[in-house]
């Protein structure tokens, strides 16, 4: 998860149908909470409980043109690094430890 505004990393989330559970995090009292959310249109981002949660927090869902990832250039370039900087330099024994290494290299990020 992206903060659009600064470009910070916010929180690497290992199963993207969890997006909605990462708000209430630390940094949302701090931050508060968003007006909206750009996302893809993956099946975690236009279900119904999705759709739900956001709605009763008064949150815009806004979804890239389907099949047209550079409208949502940064965090695909920002996936990439995860992936090619981090996650295909590591073996882990676990999710529990893939969670742990995810923190510790956001913070580093």
């Amino acid at each position: 998860m992206v903060d659009d505004f600064n470009h910070e990393g916010l929180v690497i989330l290992l199963f993207a149908g969890r997006a909605r559970d990462a708000l209430p995090g630390p940094d949302h009292r701090r931050r508060g909470k968003p007006s909206g959310l750009c996302c893809d249109n993956g099946p975690e981002y236009i279900g119904k409980t999705m759709l739900e949660w956001a709605a009763s927090r008064h949150i815009t869902i806004i979804h890239t043109q389907p099949g047209n990832p550079q409208k949502n250039a940064y965090v695909e370039c920002y996936n990439r690094t995860v992936r090619y900087d981090w996650l295909a330099q590591n073996l882990f024994g676990g999710l529990d430890e893939v969670q742990l290494g995810a923190t510790a290299w956001l913070w580093l990020y």
